[in-house]
């Protein structure tokens, strides 16, 4: 890198930092992303209170502020990375999302949804006096992209390359919930009967790597800070990277020794090109 373009990285990094956020999209507007960057349970109540709609009650903070402590004690977010760093390398997975992307890539500038995509909501019925212009292209994407998210219990994706998989959460009057592609350890309190439901689904969907879990959510760190370095820093002539300097990176980054970080990455590549299909037997 120039020294003007280190500069500008950095400054671009003190941006972030300072607010806490994950970056920037295409309209200027701030991203958060807490599976690759959140703020620490940590930080004082009333500094939390200030990233928080202006009309939340006293109560609906404090209820929201205990339950990132409780999910962050109890590795919720970790086992949200895990499920997106299977995903990742995942061959249906990736298939049925460039589908998506290409669907999305054909709509028109105006039809096109802005990056981050939320699943869209659910409603039981149109507003009254509601003045509805059908776009069929528009429909059909958001549709299969509903259906996309819905089996593979997603939030969303926060860019095409990095989904926001759902946790266990309680659905009201319908009791809780347990996504077959999120792993769930026994102190959720979760019983053997809904655990063994999610488990049973996620062996008949492929998903038999949940052991690995901590592995995973390396994994989906690695894949996003590789892309952002290969995309980003490498030599603009030849587009090569240093991968020795690559693992150093995603070590420091990653606070894991660099031999275990290349590792990883290569484990990672296998399961993307299809030459391994799961982590068991690995370590």
């Amino acid at each position: 890198m120039s020294a003007e373009d280190a500069t500008t990285e950095f400054q671009f990094w003190e941006l972030c930092e300072r607010h806490q956020w994950f970056g920037i999209d295409r309209n200027l507007q701030p991203v958060f992303c807490p599976l690759v960057y959140r703020r620490s349970h940590r930080i004082d109540f009333e500094e939390f209170r200030k990233i928080l709609p202006p009309d939340w009650s006293l109560d609906t903070a404090r209820q929201n502020y205990d339950a990132v402590k409780r999910a962050d004690e109890a590795s919720i977010f970790e086992r949200r990375e895990s499920a997106a760093g299977w995903m990742i390398c995942d061959s249906r997975f990736r298939e049925q999302r460039d589908h998506l992307r290409t669907l999305w890539q054909n709509l028109s500038a105006c039809d096109r949804p802005v990056l981050p995509l939320s699943r869209s909501q659910r409603l039981t019925s149109l507003p009254t006096n509601f003045d509805f212009v059908p776009q069929p292209d528009l429909l059909e994407f958001t549709r299969q992209y509903d259906q996309f998210c819905d089996f593979w219990h997603l939030l969303g994706m926060v860019t095409w390359d990095l989904p926001d998989p759902e946790g266990s959460h309680d659905l009201g009057d319908l009791g809780p919930h347990l996504p077959w592609t999120f792993t769930s350890l026994a102190e959720d309190g979760y019983d053997l009967t809904e655990r063994e439901q999610a488990r049973i689904l996620a062996f008949q969907n492929g998903f038999e790597d949940q052991k690995h879990w901590k592995t995973y959510s390396h994994i989906l760190k690695i894949h996003f800070w590789e892309r952002i370095a290969v995309s980003r820093y490498s030599s603009k002539r030849t587009r090569k990277t240093n991968k020795s300097k690559l693992d150093i990176l995603l070590s420091n980054i990653l606070e894991i020794d660099p031999t275990r970080g290349k590792k990883l990455r290569l484990w990672k590549d296998k399961l993307i090109k299809g030459e391994i299909n799961s982590l068991i037997g690995r370590r």
